[in-house]
């Protein structure tokens, strides 16, 4: 749980009974003066924090850390006051957001001037709890970051995998088509035989008519030798 004040704290789920649903709940977190909460997220192993300042910085940092013992952030009782998620300053303005990330996630970020950007969080490096962070996107005189949207790493692979069926989906049926143009080719080809001969005939019919009278034969060659032969 983080506040915009660059607090944090980090307690078990079965510190919070179950109540009904029409109820004030429990403490999570005991605020200090002009704090309040911005977002929560559910901690899982070898996954990093990553915290997002209005006016465009950033930081990641794991939760656990390399000694299991000491974690980064550690357990504490729920409603305590937390500890430092984000050092904040007027050049970093106050934390809006906070998102378990990894290294094949991506990040968009989007200002209050409808200014978007969308980054990999690798490029984020990872440093300590009680820092100020990096630059993730310079901003406008007087815009600041409202909203901070996270892109997992298995969404990114399904789009591609969607992007290559699609592909080939598209490749395949032009291929189709071509297959089909060829083929309505060919038979327009055969009619337009077919059209010929039958002009030829009609045109020249007569003429032929006349040859065969006069004692010329219209028969091929090759047909007149076989019929002497069957003679």
């Amino acid at each position: 749980m983080a506040t915009k004040l660059g607090y944090s704290i980090r307690f078990d789920s079965k510190d919070i009974r179950d109540q009904g649903r029409v109820t004030r709940g429990v403490r999570g977190i005991r605020l200090r003066e002009n704090d309040e909460v911005v977002d929560m997220i559910i901690c899982e192993k070898d996954v990093e924090v990553l915290t997002v300042s209005e006016k465009g910085y950033g930081k990641k940092t794991f939760i656990e850390g390399n000694d299991p013992e000491h974690p980064i952030y550690r357990k504490q009782s729920r409603g305590g006051k937390g500890i430092i998620n984000m050092k904040i300053s007027p050049k970093t303005g106050n934390v809006v957001a906070l998102k378990p990330v990894s290294d094949g996630d991506e990040l968009i970020l989007i200002s209050e001037n409808s200014q978007i950007i969308r980054i990999a969080v690798k490029s984020i490096r990872s440093i300590g709890r009680a820092t100020q962070g990096v630059r993730l996107k310079k901003l406008d005189v007087g815009d600041r970051i409202v909203a901070v949207a996270l892109i997992l790493s298995s969404s990114i692979i399904l789009d591609e995998v969607d992007e290559t069926e699609e592909n080939n989906k598209a490749s395949n049926a032009k291929s189709t088509n071509s297959e089909s143009k060829k083929e309505d080719k060919v038979e327009l080809d055969e009619n337009k035989v077919d059209e010929i001969l039958k002009e030829f005939d009609e045109k020249y019919s007569d003429k032929l008519d006349k040859y065969e009278t006069k004692g010329f034969s219209t028969t091929p060659p090759d047909e007149e030798n076989n019929a002497s032969e069957e003679n």
